[in-house]
């Protein structure tokens, strides 16, 4: 089946809660994250992969901080490049820069996430507290 990169409906709502829920990611709570979908689907600012009626990837961001927010990829499509997908279709979304928090270099939960922002063209910047 065709992976499709879209600007996400209300319908996909469900599927990308789901990937939510497969992620790990230090902060996150399914309520408030649940109301973030909503509102950046509102918005225009969600992306998501599908495959059939099936989210397998999803991408929120902010046009007004310039912030990609949320990126989580079905487990079981990792290392088929839906990430690359989702970020190349919001580089074709947006001006400016692009800013994203993710973990500490020396955090080893970060270093897929590190190594795909960095082929993605994202620099290092300066450190900030986040989450704790």
């Amino acid at each position: 089946m065709r992976m499709e990169t879209v600007f996400a409906r209300p319908s996909d709502l469900e599927g990308m809660m789901k990937l939510a829920a497969q992620a790990d990611f230090p902060g996150l709570q399914m309520d408030q994250h649940r109301a973030a979908v909503i509102s950046c689907i509102a918005r225009g600012e969600a992306i998501c992969a599908r495959e059939g009626e099936n989210v397998i990837g999803a991408l929120l961001f902010s046009r007004e901080d310039g912030e990609l927010c949320f990126l989580a990829v079905d487990a079981s499509h990792r290392r088929r490049h839906v990430a690359r997908g989702l970020g190349e279709f919001l580089g074709g979304h947006t001006t400016g820069d692009i800013t994203v928090t993710t973990y500490r270099a020396d955090d080893p939960r970060g270093a897929a996430a590190q190594a795909f922002y960095r082929k993605m063209g994202f620099e290092p910047g300066r450190r900030t507290p986040a989450y704790g």
